[in-house]
């Protein structure tokens, strides 16, 4: 469920981080996560924005295969098969595809069979990926997408 906050965060990131810019965004959530990045140059990438591999070297498991879709209108299952494609040729054990726009009916149903291989991040999953990792993203990261964590508490009426 979106909250102000969120559909704050969600805007922010839609106005300053389109097309290159948001697969930098993805890599270095990536990194925070513990993995090796490496990103494509701007332009055409043959359907891989970034490489990712375990350890401080990028050698380690789970080898991922990303892409990062950064505009409004929902990915077709096309982007989802092309990734399946392409992921050998990288030696990827799995793949992960972040579409600011999500997802189209048919690439949810195709990727519950690939469950154990690709995964699906849109707007709501890319947001929590970014709070959970946050304190670990890199500083000049933080410094381009300011947040800061608000805590409240939520009492029963009973309780005073």
């Amino acid at each position: 469920m979106a909250t102000a906050a969120t559909d704050q965060i969600i805007e922010f990131i839609g106005r300053n981080f389109r097309g290159h810019d948001l697969a930098c965004l993805v890599a270095g959530v990536l990194h925070a996560q513990g993995f090796e990045t490496r990103v494509s140059p701007p332009g055409p990438d043959g359907g891989v924005d970034i490489v990712a591999g375990g350890c401080p070297t990028g050698f380690g498991s789970p080898r991922l295969c990303v892409q990062v879709k950064s505009g409004v209108a929902p990915v077709g299952v096309n982007v989802l098969r092309e990734l399946q494609g392409v992921m050998p040729n990288y030696g990827a054990e799995q793949g992960l595809i972040v579409a600011w726009g999500g997802f189209t009916r048919d690439v949810y149903q195709e990727a519950r069979q690939l469950y154990f291989k690709i995964r699906l991040w849109d707007q709501m999953d890319f947001v929590e990926a970014i709070q959970d990792a946050y304190d670990h993203l890199d500083v000049q990261l933080q410094a381009e997408l300011p947040l800061k964590q608000t805590w409240m508490l939520m009492m029963d009426e009973g309780q005073g």
